[in-house]
């Protein structure tokens, strides 16, 4: 199943590549009842001293990416992963050039 997911991803991005870029580099901001959902994504920001607009004191968003993979791990027990260029474009934004399935690192095992 989380192969058709990603078969469907990339062909979006082929058929219409700065698109789906723009929607993937979107992040919005998100309450405190969607930041402790237990399978959708966000990214927690430090807000500044005194300036959080949040009551539990955190600024969140979340992002296109993050809903999907609330969606597709409860299903598949796995996550996709956006793929990005290490350059960066004329727009100041790295470039999106495909999707995968999500692989954690590993870390490097110390002899």
């Amino acid at each position: 199943m989380i192969e058709k997911a990603i078969e469907a991803l990339n062909d979006a991005l082929r058929r219409d590549p700065e698109t789906m870029a723009a929607m993937f580099h979107l992040q919005a901001r998100c309450n405190e009842a969607l930041a402790d959902h237990p399978t959708v994504q966000v990214t927690v920001l430090r807000p500044l001293k005194g300036h959080a607009d949040s009551p539990g004191g955190r600024a969140c968003t979340v992002g296109v990416i993050g809903l999907i993979n609330g969606v597709v791990e409860p299903l598949t027990g796995k996550r996709i992963a956006a793929q990005w260029s290490d350059d960066i474009g004329d727009d100041g934004l790295q470039k999106l050039v495909g999707f995968c399935e999500y692989k954690p690192e590993q870390p490097d095992k110390q002899p």
